[in-house]
């Protein structure tokens, strides 16, 4: 524990940080095999009346209890009498764990992973202390079964080096006693097989994969190279197909595991040992992670291909959405069949109603091991009857099994299935663990016989969660269902000991985390420090700020920690400032409050009337009534903010005499009032500060609100089924809601604050992020280093200026934009400018022109007289799903009326489907349904797309395209409020870069990108508006050398189809 008044980075369990090993040995006593004291400060739990659970390090002795003081433990509280018991009992307990660790080291000996499994090992402290720990872990239900599958991985993976330790100590070698050891010694990093070339760039030997390096791999390494070598910061622009993910990903793992390939290299030359250098061996340095954040589901897929095939082998893990990831059919089943949620809220999104779902069964997992008297993770007792019939994941009730983190511990580090791609892990999931892996249940009991409670418990209902816990009994089951654990947990675990992890940008994008970071806790931690405001609130608010909460301790979302030690590399960069904006602004309706204000409210006279609030093993009365206090006492915090929010907000809108502001969104959405001031030009961006100061809000008020919240999710969880139907979604609403408007009293001139009217007449709060600075300086001022890259940051400059002047600062003229490397006659780009060589006829594809019905045929004949000439796959995009629509309904019913389709009547539509056989799709909506379609597409010849800007298909995707054409320039709905308040924030605020057209052409350029993937693809760009040509600065500097003069339909089209060859 922190002195009072300090702050520390909030870290999860000790994630990626060689300094904490808990198992480890102090460099200067490993003579006497003093351990370090970090099994001391891992935050398990937290808990008013019992310290931390499973903090087994005696401070005082300097060494570990061998004996388990649970304080829900009936024996720990009824003092009088049982000694005896007691002893047996703890006597049996290391037994057990005696019997778990001679497995477990035999398992990891017979799969590689360590050297040796002597039985003498168990005899040294350190390793007896290990097994207890791990059994620890699971023992407590006071964490969820996630982060005790989560923590033991941790630990297992850390096993290898304590065992290489104590082995050496056994052996007493005074050289081998010198050298650093390492938990990836054993494994084979450099795949020197895959290594097709080597070139020294900025002092790094980079190892390729490829037998050659373009000019612009080359640029980019130099650049990356100098970032990572001074912990600076990268910008990287270059054209798709390039070769820029395979530059950028040799580059990061040659600077990450350079000594691996000097080590190789000696072994190479035949170096013997003690030549070529008297130095003495260097301490491990820290340990680096590469964190690979993209924005689909496909890239994701594309970057763990791409490192499979390339030069090295690092532990590997790519992490999904729960839509793309779950397994659970009945999840899915529910999900797909519903459209709202247990609060009365529209739910249209699949994706959120799988998430939903998928919170409301973990919750229920997590709760019934809660309520239930026996304590192991690994099974329930009887007297979980109240929770049978709630329902819970399998997959995720398999976490709690031991075998499963043993089995994944022993993947993760073994030689051959250290990469974890998205298909994996769900194969893992339905598969289950190896068939040699086979451990007890913590609680002692044994799988190898069936005894007649088990088969019962085997027989019982489906919602029966006691049949979860047998793994080898699940062994025999028919139904695969319980093999397995959940894929989506196990990816988020696996990530935390991975070296190098793919995932969206949400994960390290992440509000809660920011909110938690090293700046806002600095700040408030020195308010609440002086302020006698928060005298009573000081102390719990201080121990959550360091990550120890104080009632049932609850894990940060953000699953990577401290970034100290990491690379985070932007792929698709340009979306960086969108996703900043989007993660750190919440809207929430009126409706929504009151309600949850009145759940709140239950929740308090439960608490009130002592049946709500039931702790497990509490049954002294001074406790209890501490606990309870402490709950009311958060409750009453949470309601009078509430409370006083929503009457400000609804007297506010009654007393408004003003109309509504116009224009509406795609949601339905105006503007009904806005706090901003950007039309003020003596205090253009004060305008939120109206808003906190009408609430009389500050950040260490709003701070102590969000650590309420906090608190409220953990002490919920021992509610009575009856009271937390809703739980998940309220509490979501409210730590997003609270951690925003934290946000928002830090940074008041980043944000507008407004209130909405709904397509339904009702009215939402708006808190709306408007320079994503607010929410990257963070990551800028802890990352070891950060990489953007993509293909269209132009112009570059106004990019790293809105990051804020910590990421700017940092890059330090780190900046390259490199040129596409094709042959004059692999592309030609054209923009079209009219219809046909009448002056009147002029292509400019603004809403009211794409909604006139002339308009729309002229266009579809066009369209059709190109698509004659253009072979293979063609991708069309619009600029809105609207004017795509109203497009696609025109042509199903207007003829088409050229001569060359000798008579025949079809229609625009029948007419380009039969040019491309028939295949004719239009791109969907959901992004599962878009994967689907995906893989139909890449075993077609020939085909033709109808997308959208902005949507799946304009990013990331990989395709065989011969010809892109877009129709019409995607500028943003001025109308849109989102829209108007940007153009007015950036106005106000000084922006140099016009900020309207960076979002049109950001748009364009995504697009144009589709079409050329590597620098021996050949295709045609199409680009259907007059006003290219006026604003053809905006497009990329490589397609300049590409476009040709046409600008007429058929003169394009004669073109190509003279000119052209493909």
């Amino acid at each position: 524990m922190a002195e009072e008044g300090a702050v520390e980075t909030p870290e999860r369990s000790a994630q990626f940080n060689d300094e904490y090993v808990p198992f480890g040995f102090a460099d200067s006593d490993f003579g006497g095999l003093t351990i370090l004291k970090g099994l001391a400060d891992l935050p398990l739990t937290g808990n008013v009346n019992s310290g931390s659970v499973c903090s087994v390090y005696n401070e005082s002795a300097d060494t570990f209890d061998d004996t388990y003081n649970d304080p829900l433990d009936s024996d720990s509280r009824n003092n009088s009498g049982r000694k005896g018991d007691k002893k047996r009992k703890a006597d049996l307990e290391r037994s057990r764990i005696s019997n778990d660790a001679v497995r477990i080291l035999d398992m990891y000996h017979r799969y590689g992973v360590i050297d040796t499994n002597d039985p003498i090992l168990l005899e040294l402290e350190p390793v007896r202390a290990f097994f207890t720990h791990i059994d620890r872990l699971y023992r407590t239900p006071k964490i969820s079964l996630a982060d005790a599958f989560t923590r033991a991985l941790q630990q297992l993976t850390k096993l290898p080096r304590l065992i290489k330790r104590c082995s050496t100590h056994l052996k007493k070698s005074k050289e081998d006693d010198t050298t650093e050891t390492t938990d990836t010694e054993h494994r084979n990093v450099v795949v020197w097989e895959n290594v097709k070339m080597q070139r020294n760039i900025g002092g790094v030997q980079v190892l390729f994969h490829f037998p050659t390096m373009q000019k612009p791999q080359i640029q980019l390494l130099a650049k990356l190279m100098h970032a990572l070598k001074n912990s600076q910061h990268v910008v990287l622009e270059s054209p798709t197909g390039t070769g820029k993910t395979a530059a950028i990903l040799a580059g990061v793992f040659s600077w990450m595991f350079q000594n691996h390939i000097r080590d190789a290299s000696m072994v190479n030359t035949d170096t013997k040992p003690g030549e070529g250098s008297a130095e003495k061996p260097k301490k491990q340095e820290p340990r680096l992670r590469v964190i690979y954040l993209t924005r689909t589901h496909a890239q994701i897929k594309q970057v763990i291909q791409a490192v499979k095939t390339c030069g090295f082998r690092p532990r590997s893990c790519s992490i999904a959405s729960r839509l793309q990831m779950c397994i659970y059919k009945s999840n899915r089943a529910e999900a797909e069949g519903a459209n709202s949620s247990d609060s009365g809220e529209d739910v249209p999104n699949l994706q959120n109603r799988i998430n939903l779902q998928c919170r409301k069964l973990v919750a229920n997992a997590d709760k019934g091991r809660l309520k239930a008297n026996n304590g192991c993770t690994g099974c329930f007792s009887s007297n979980a009857n109240s929770y049978k019939k709630e329902k819970m994941c399998p997959y995720y009730l398999n976490m709690g099994s031991k075998h499963f983190a043993v089995d994944t511990a022993m993947k993760v580090l073994g030689r051959t299935e250290s990469t974890f791609d998205i298909e994996d892990l769900m194969r893992y999931g339905i598969e289950g663990t190896s068939e040699d892996v086979d451990l007890p249940c913590s609680c002692g009991k044994s799988f190898g016989g069936k005894s007649k409670k088990l088969a019962r418990r085997l027989a019982s209902p489906a919602q029966d969660i006691t049949q979860y816990f047998s793994p080898k009994a699940m062994m025999g089951l028919d139904d695969p269902v319980e093999l397995g654990v959940c894929p989506y947990y196990a990816a988020k675990s696996i990530a935390q000991v991975s070296e190098f992890v793919v995932c969206p940008y949400p994960y390290v994008l992440d509000l809660q985390a920011m909110v938690k970071g090293v700046s806002i806790s600095q700040k408030v931690a020195g308010i609440i420090q002086t302020d006698p405001r928060f005298k009573s609130v000081k102390n719990e608010t201080m121990e959550i700020m360091n990550d120890k909460t104080n009632v049932n301790g609850v894990p940060n979302l953000n699953i990577f920690g401290n970034l100290n030690d990491t690379v985070l590399v932007f792929d698709e960069g340009h979306n960086v400032e969108n996703a900043c904006q989007e993660e750190a602004s919440w809207d929430i309706k009126f409706d929504l409050i009151k309600r949850i204000l009145s759940w709140i409210k239950k929740m308090r006279e439960e608490v009130i009337a002592s049946s709500g609030l039931s702790y497990v093993g509490v049954d002294d009365l001074k406790t209890a009534e501490k606990l309870g206090q402490q709950a009311l006492g958060i409750l009453l915090r949470v309601t009078r903010f509430l409370n006083d929010l929503l009457l400000f907000l609804q007297g506010f809108v009654s007393n408004l005499k003003i109309p509504p502001k116009k224009g509406v969104d795609n949601r339905g959405e105006s503007i009904l009032y806005s706090w901003d001031t950007y039309d003020d030009k003596s205090n253009p961006l004060g305008g939120a500060q109206r808003f906190i100061d009408a609430l009389n809000l500050d950040i260490a008020s709003m701070y102590v609100l969000y650590c309420s919240v906090m608190q409220m999710r953990a002490f919920v969880r021992h509610l009575r089924p009856t009271t937390v139907r809703q739980v998940e979604e309220y509490l979501i609403h409210l730590e997003f809601m609270t951690a925003t408007m934290v946000m928002l009293c830090h940074k008041p001139e980043c944000y507008n604050v407004l209130i909405l009217v709904n397509a339904n007449k009702s009215y939402s709060l708006g808190l709306w992020l408007m320079n994503p600075s607010a929410m990257f300086s963070e990551l800028a001022a802890n990352a070891k280093s950060i990489v953007i890259a993509s293909g269209t940051l132009s112009p570059i400059p106004a990019m790293v200026s809105s990051l804020g002047p910590e990421f700017e600062s940092r890059v330090n003229g780190n900046i390259i934009s490199t040129t596409q490397q094709l042959d004059p006659g692999n592309l030609a780009v054209y923009m079209v400018t009219h219809f046909s060589r009448s002056t009147k006829e002029r292509i400019q594809c603004d809403f009211a022109n794409q909604k006139d019905e002339r308009f729309q045929t002229q266009l579809g004949h066009s369209l059709a007289k190109l698509l004659e000439v253009l072979p293979g796959g063609t991708l069309i995009f619009f600029t809105s799903k609207a004017i795509l629509t109203s497009c696609i309904e025109h042509w199903r019913v207007t003829a088409y009326n050229d001569a060359s389709v000798h008579g025949e009547s079809r229609t625009i539509y029948d007419h380009i489907a039969s040019l491309k056989g028939g295949n004719l799709y239009q791109e969907p909506n959901e992004a599962s349904e878009f994967q689907k379609l995906l893989k139909e597409l890449h075993v077609l010849d020939m085909f033709v797309m109808f997308a959208v800007c902005r949507s799946h298909s304009s990013e990331g995707l990989n395709l065989k395209l011969s010809s892109l054409i877009l129709v019409g320039l995607p500028y943003p709905s001025t109308i849109a409020p989102r829209v108007d308040i940007a153009r007015r924030y950036n106005r106000a605020s000084g922006q140099k870069y016009n900020w309207y057209l960076r979002e049109t052409f950001r748009a364009v350029n995504q697009a144009i990108g589709r079409c050329i993937r590597n620098k021996k693809d050949r295709g045609v760009i199409i680009l259907m508006d007059n006003r290219y040509k006026r604003d053809r600065e905006y497009l990329p500097s490589w397609t300049n050398p590409f476009i040709r003069s046409h600008n007429i339909v058929d003169d394009v089209r004669h073109d190509i189809q003279t000119g052209f060859t493909f």
